[in-house]
């Protein structure tokens, strides 16, 4: 199985652009996974999908959380076509791809399954952060808060006013010095152990 991380630095409107700044990718069945700005992340109560992302502008994943909330994922459509080009560009056959996933939500369901609660975890990105969030009795909360100076500290101090205290343990999943002003631990094996936990 191969896991191809697409981050922000992958030209997502270009797919031969994209396809020339990647590797060859090994034989074997493709999890094409998403770590970029341009995903929405919705926690709902029900699984009826908001309108305004149920149409063929959008590609929706969800999946049932413990509470009984709904995690939906959405992503442009344009990106999928992309990657799906790009993978006719490379001769990669498109039955080998398996899935189009979210690293926030591959993230939150490993955090679930280990109980980590008290927890935030930190997705830095081009336009700014996103945190999954875990309260003392487990559950997940999704923010989205920017990274300038003029105002992101405030922005992070009404998250923890939300969850009326700074977590028992927070996680950056990125060692840029810029990012240093969350004051948080870096942890460069997270997403190993997500993936490994995810493959089984």
């Amino acid at each position: 199985m191969n896991i191809i991380e697409i981050g922000q630095d992958y030209c997502l409107t270009n797919p031969q652009l994209l396809a020339n700044s990647l590797e060859d990718i090994p034989k074997g069945k493709i999890i094409f996974l998403l770590n970029i700005a341009q995903a929405n992340v919705s926690l709902l109560s029900d699984a009826n999908i908001p309108p305004h992302f149920n149409s063929d502008k959008y590609i929706n994943s969800q999946a049932l959380l413990p509470d009984g909330r709904f995690w939906l994922t959405t992503i442009p459509a344009q990106i999928s076509d992309t990657l799906l080009e790009m993978c006719r560009i490379k001769k990669i056959r498109l039955k080998r791809i398996q899935a189009i996933d979210t690293l926030e939500y591959r993230l939150a369901n490993y955090c679930y399954q280990q109980s980590m609660v008290s927890t935030h975890l930190f997705l830095p990105l081009k336009s700014g952060i996103r945190l999954i969030a875990f309260d003392d009795k487990g559950v997940c909360f999704h923010y989205f808060f920017s990274n300038n100076p003029e105002f992101r500290e405030k922005e992070l101090s009404r998250i923890y006013a939300h969850h009326n205290a700074p977590p028992q343990n927070a996680v950056i999943l990125s060692d840029d010095s810029a990012y240093d002003w969350l004051g948080v631990t870096f942890d460069d094996t997270l997403k190993e152990k997500m993936i490994s936990h995810w493959l089984g």
